[in-house]
């Protein structure tokens, strides 16, 4: 073959002597590209065979000789499981750092009912699986990334401030 196009693109690093080739495509992509030729000359004859992330290109010459040419489509996984940010009670969480896993977060005096913790996903293949540990425990957001291997757990420990007032409301004697 003279040539191979994806999406009607010339191959980058095509050479007609090399026959098998890894093609790795950018993280997020949905579909694999169409794989189209230029023929070497007018007697060559093509079967193409695709088969899930590989294309076989057998190509047949006007003498009967064969040559298959091999591509074979990578599609790259994010490694990505930091987060951009989170809130608790939708108020940002001070100094935030997506490359720090423990914050502390005291509740103020008498609270009784979880707030809500919300986050920002550093990118849109990431899964991220909280875990409520109640207003004296842990919160976990375990965040895993796209390629299902890196991961980080960030733990937010919560705990509700304890009153500080020691004073007496009024002292009785005898029940006066």
């Amino acid at each position: 073959l003279k040539d191979i196009q994806l999406d009607n693109v010339s191959m980058e690093g095509y050479d007609a002597e090399t026959a098998e080739y890894v093609i790795e495509l950018p993280i997020g992509t949905k579909k694999y590209p169409e794989v189209t030729w230029t023929l070497g000359d007018e007697f060559q004859d093509v079967d193409p065979q695709v088969e899930n992330n590989k294309v076989t290109l057998t190509v047949t010459a006007e003498d009967s000789s064969v040559r298959v040419y091999t591509l074979e489509f990578v599609i790259l996984h994010s490694s990505n499981a930091l987060l951009n940010s989170i809130s608790v009670d939708y108020q940002p969480l001070a100094d935030f750092n997506p490359e720090v896993f423990e914050y502390d977060y005291v509740l103020p005096y008498g609270t009784t009912q979880m707030p809500e913790v919300t986050y920002e996903m550093g990118d849109a293949w990431q899964k991220v699986t909280p875990e409520d540990g109640g207003i004296n425990g842990d919160y976990k957001l375990i965040v895993l990334a796209e390629d299902g291997i890196t991961s980080n757990t960030y733990v937010i420990h919560f705990s509700v401030a304890k009153s500080n007032n020691a004073l007496l409301q009024g002292i009785l004697i005898a029940g006066e």
